[in-house]
Parts: structure tokens; C-alpha cells; sequence
């Protein structure tokens, strides 16, 4: 069916166009490359890239959780607070962070077969962007107990 034998309106336009129309959309395929991009590749990879260091920081905090909670109930019926400060360096050195980024507080009862409970924070960065480093940061808490010995002598 060529042009002259399509069906025609009453304007004398043909109802069957066979020629595409064209449209001025020359530039929006940039357009649209630079803003998927901007608005969904780069926040995903920012994120992809965070996770790890998320994990790691909280794998941080427990170790550290647990080494305090191992360090006073050795020292038990006394607590040290420098004992809980070498158990976070020592974690901290392990984990390639500075130590001005955990921080622990420890609680006790002072009876045999109570609670040593280990309170510890850590500063995750919010965004981790590669060669510039963390940009923002919020705290997250990791909670660790452990019993003390109910045959232990003072």
C-alpha cells in the first residue's frame, strides 16, 4: 500500500504514515545519561563502597565488647578502667583504627554470679568515599555481658 492509495481525512492528509515523524528530541539522550548517573549509579556505588566499613566497625566494637567483658571478669572483684582501655587499643590496633574511635564503659555488680556488662561505641564514618575518606559520621553502640564465676574467690 504506497502513500496515494492510503485512506485520506478530510484535510487530505493520509490516515497511514509510513514516514516517522520527527520530534525535537536531539540532546535528551545526554541529558538523560548525565542524570542517571548523578542520581542512581553514583549514590549506589557510595553505598556499595560504605558497607564494608560499616561491617568492619561493628565487627570492631563487639571484639572489643567482649575483650573488656574478658579483662574485668579476670580482675574481678576490682575493675580497671585501664584494663578496659588496653583490651580496646589492643582490638583497635587489630582492626587498623584509631583508637580515639571506640570508646568503653564498663558496669559490674559486686557479687558472685553477677553481671560484667561492657557498653561500647563506635564512630562509623557515613559515607566512605575512595582517596578523600569518611564524610560524616554517627555512632553506634554494641552491648556485651558476661557472668561472673559463682566459685570465685574474692
Amino acid at each position: 500500500m504506497d502513500d496515494e492509495s492510503a485512506p485520506k481525512c478530510a484535510s487530505g492528509t493520509s490516515l497511514i504514515s509510513f514516514r516517522p515523524r520527527r520530534r525535537r528530541s536531539a540532546g535528551f539522550a545526554a541529558t538523560e545519561l548525565v542524570a542517571s548517573i548523578s542520581l542512581l549509579l553514583l549514590p549506589g556505588l557510595l553505598l556499595v563502597v560504605s558497607l564494608p566499613r560499616w561491617s568492619d566497625r561493628r565487627s570492631a566494637a563487639v571484639s572489643a565488647a567482649r575483650a573488656v567483658v574478658r579483662a574485668e571478669a579476670v580482675l574481678w572483684p576490682t575493675t580497671s578502667d585501664e584494663a578496659a582501655r588496653q583490651a580496646v587499643a589492643a582490638v583497635a590496633a587489630e582492626h587498623g583504627m584509631p583508637i580515639s574511635q571506640l570508646h568503653a564503659t564498663v558496669r559490674s555488680s559486686n557479687a558472685r554470679g553477677g553481671q560484667i556488662e561492657a557498653i561500647v561505641s563506635v564512630v562509623m564514618p557515613r559515607v566512605w568515599i575512595p582517596f578523600v575518606g569518611g564524610v560524616g559520621a554517627w555512632t553506634t553502640t554494641v552491648i556485651a555481658g558476661g557472668r561472673i564465676d559463682d566459685y570465685r574467690s574474692r
